[in-house]
C-alpha cells in the first residue's frame, strides 16, 4: 500500500487521514476498537480485506481515544494512556480494612509505528511523560507534536512534548516553551502557514474554551490570540483547506458551549485576513 498512501483515505480507530490526523469516535458499544479501515478516495471503495492489521491490544484499553499522524514514511498511532485496574490491600482505604479491594493504577501513553512490509506494529519512543487524554497530534515536519488533554485528575494540561521518529531512543520530551496560555481538553488542532509568521498551529475550542482560538508561531515560540468562532466547539473536527484560492482552517460539529447538544454547523478561518 506504500505507493498508494497518497489516494487513500485511513481511519484508525478513532483518527481520520488524507496524509494527516482528524479525530473521530473510536469506540462502538462494546468499547474502543481496534481495526483499522481504507478508503479509496477517488473511488470511495472500502476493500472487503484490512489493508492494515489491527491495533495490538494494550493499544485499545483505554477510551479508544488514539490519535495517530501519517508522514510520507511511516504511520504513527499514539495512545494518551488509561487506568487498569489492580487489587490493593483494603489496608489502603483506612485502618479497618482487611482482604483487598480493587483499585485503578495509570498505565502512561506512547506511540507505535507500523511497517507497511511487514504488516506490524512496534513501540516507539517510550511513554509519554504526561496523561494527555482529550489532547491532540500533529505531524509537523519530522516531528510529531502533542498538545492538551487532561491529567490523572481529570485537570487539563496546558504542556506541550515532541518526539522525533528518527531518533526514537530519545523518547518524548516537554517544549516548556510553547506551553499553552490556557489550558484546554477536547480541542482541535491543525499546523498552518501565516503568510507572515511562517509555520504555526492552530488551536480551537475545547472544554472551558469552546469559543476560543489560539495560534502558535513555531519559530518566535510565541502564542497568539485570534478572533473567536462563531459558535462554541469541544470534540469537533478541524482541517486546513484552501478555499477560492485562499489558506485557512475549515472547523465544523461538535458539542456545543453547555456540552447538551452537537451542533451540525461549519465555519471557515481565512489565514489571510485572520477571520
Amino acid at each position: 500500500m506504500g505507493g498508494q498512501s497518497r489516494s487513500a483515505v485511513y481511519k484508525f480507530s478513532n483518527s481520520c487521514y488524507l496524509e494527516d490526523a482528524r479525530h473521530f469516535s473510536g469506540s462502538d458499544v462494546n468499547g474502543p476498537v481496534s481495526t483499522v479501515s481504507v478508503m479509496n478516495v477517488g473511488t470511495y471503495a472500502v476493500p472487503r480485506t484490512p489493508l492494515i492489521a489491527p491495533f495490538p491490544s494494550f493499544m485499545t484499553q483505554g477510551s479508544g481515544d488514539t490519535f495517530s499522524v501519517f508522514n510520507t514514511r511511516a504511520l504513527h498511532t499514539c495512545t494518551p494512556g488509561y487506568y487498569a485496574r489492580t487489587l490493593l490491600p483494603a489496608s489502603t482505604f483506612g485502618p479497618q480494612g482487611f482482604g483487598f479491594a480493587q483499585g485503578q493504577s495509570y498505565v502512561p501513553g506512547g506511540c507505535n509505528e507500523y511497517d507497511f512490509s511487514t504488516r506490524q506494529w512496534t513501540s516507539q519512543g517510550g511513554k509519554m511523560t504526561t496523561s494527555r487524554e482529550g489532547g491532540t497530534t500533529l505531524n509537523v515536519g519530522s516531528y510529531i507534536m502533542t498538545f492538551g488533554g487532561f491529567n490523572t485528575f481529570g485537570q487539563p494540561v496546558n504542556t506541550v512534548e515532541i518526539f522525533d521518529p528518527r531518533r526514537a531512543r530519545v523518547g518524548w520530551q516537554n517544549v516548556p516553551q510553547w506551553s499553552f496560555p490556557r489550558a484546554t481538553r477536547d480541542h482541535c488542532s491543525v499546523v498552518t502557514r501565516d503568510p507572515v509568521q511562517g509555520t504555526s498551529v492552530l488551536v480551537m475550542g475545547g472544554r472551558g474554551e469552546e469559543d476560543s482560538a489560539m495560534k502558535l508561531v513555531l519559530g518566535s515560540s510565541q502564542w497568539y490570540s485570534v478572533p473567536p468562532m462563531h459558535h462554541a466547539r469541544s470534540l469537533h473536527g478541524c482541517t486546513p483547506v484552501t478555499l477560492n484560492g485562499r489558506p485557512g482552517v475549515v472547523v465544523s460539529g461538535g458539542w456545543d458551549g453547555a456540552r447538551l447538544n452537537t451542533t451540525t454547523s461549519v465555519e471557515f478561518f481565512d489565514m489571510n485576513t485572520h477571520r
